[in-house]
């Protein structure tokens, strides 16, 4: 039941605009240099990303006086760069 439960959740539901990448149940799609990735985003810039087939989970802790939605997809892109250019090429 779990893992249907996480499958399910991590499946394109919904399109987003905002950030070029799409919706599941609480978490978004999208993938990183080709590998699925998921990731929850959080008020004021708290995250957890995940790139499973990897084995990797970033979480960052946020700053609630900055909800402002630029600095929000400032940090999306940072945490993506950092995924794509730095970790990704050293577990693979």
């Amino acid at each position: 039941m779990t893992y249907y439960r996480v499958r399910v959740s991590t499946q394109n539901h919904a399109e987003a605009d905002i950030l070029n990448d799409n919706y599941g149940y609480l978490w978004w799609v999208t993938t990183v240099e080709g590998h699925a990735a998921y990731y929850a985003a959080g008020y004021g810039g708290q995250f957890i990303y995940l790139v499973p087939n990897s084995d990797l989970v970033v979480v960052m802790t946020g700053n609630a006086s900055f909800p402002e939605l630029s600095k929000h997809l400032d940090i999306v892109t940072v945490i993506t760069y950092f995924l794509c250019h730095l970790l990704l090429p050293l577990l693979n």
